[in-house]
This record gives structure tokens, sequence and C-alpha cells, in this order.
């Protein structure tokens, strides 16, 4: 935070914290802070994304194609 009250700092934009929710909200009230949610990109257009993409890795999976995006095989 010191480096925003000197101004080393024009500004910050977060999305996540150490504590989830956070307990200390000093940093986030700062008036050169923007903070969103840990989950401020999910959008109803994103959500959408992601349902196409697993409904496509389904199709492939079943069509002998392989899975994608495995984390562990």
């Amino acid at each position: 935070m010191t480096a925003l009250n000197n101004n080393t700092l024009a500004g910050a934009a977060l999305d996540v914290f150490d504590v989830e929710p956070p307990t200390d909200y000093s940093l986030i009230q700062h008036s050169k802070v923007i903070a969103t949610p840990h989950v401020g990109a999910a959008s109803a257009e994103s959500q959408e994304n992601v349902a196409a993409m697993v409904a496509e890795q389904f199709v492939d999976f079943f069509s002998g194609n392989g899975a994608r995006n495995v984390v562990n095989p």
C-alpha cells in the first residue's frame, strides 16, 4: 500500500487475495485500487463457451479421439 500512497504505483487491479474472502479491506478500499471477485470473468458468455468446450470434448472422447486437457492421465 506504501507504493500506492507515495505514487510509485499509479494504481492496482486485483482479483485474488491471500485470504478469500478477504478479512482486511484496507487495500480494497484504497482509492487507487480496483478489486473484483476471483470469479470476475465468470460471465454468462464465458460459461456458455466452457459448456460448449466440455460437450465437444465428450464427443471427441466417445468418438475415439482421446481426451484433451487431461490433468491426471
